[in-house]
């Protein structure tokens, strides 16, 4: 027998469902009276219910969902955090910027620094990517030099290969530096 006050068994599989709606849909906006209207049931009741089940007030489940949805755009794209903020559900960048902060005590910009493997999003990177075609353009003029070999094969062969993998991230001053080299 049901607890008192315990939402019905019928109750609980419609706010499943709306469960799996919002987060199948978690880059959308949701109010209250729709999602009640979604399950029939009234507003407060639908909160209640919400509460009994999910563990948490709608707002906060919903807020969840962006912040999950933000950080995983954050992680894994070089998109811009407004148009992050956007994507995710939040209204501009202040919003998500207060939500990520109140979560993770850090901005998404400081959260993406510390987080991703990915150099040309920092100022940092940019220097780390100049040093690295520095020493590229050096160790290729000493390869010049070098007598022929096997030895010489294989750094010639390595170094092309950084060479192309670099030649997407470089900057158009570092792709003349790396291009005015081997025309020497």
């Amino acid at each position: 027998m049901a607890q008192p006050g315990a939402p019905s068994a019928r109750s609980v599989a419609k706010i499943k469902r709306i469960l799996t709606m919002l987060d199948d849909h978690a880059g959308q906006s949701h109010a209250l009276s729709e999602l009640a209207a979604m399950a029939a049931m009234s507003r407060s009741y639908f909160s209640r219910t919400f509460r009994a089940v999910a563990g948490v007030p709608l707002r906060d489940y919903l807020r969840n969902l962006k912040l999950k949805r933000a950080l995983e755009l954050v992680l894994t794209s070089g998109r811009s955090l407004t148009d992050i903020a956007v994507e995710s559900g939040f209204y501009d960048l202040p919003h998500l910027d207060k939500a990520f902060r109140q979560r993770f005590d850090m901005s998404p910009y400081d959260f993406r620094v510390r987080h991703t493997v990915r150099p040309e999003a920092t100022r940092h990177g940019v220097k780390a990517r100049r040093h690295t075609v520095r020493k590229l353009v050096k160790r290729d003029r000493t390869l010049q030099g070098a007598p022929d070999g096997p030895m010489r094969e294989t750094a010639a062969a390595a170094l092309a290969a950084f060479r192309a993998s670099m030649r997407p991230s470089l900057g158009e001053s570092q792709s003349r530096l790396l291009r005015s080299n081997r025309s020497e």
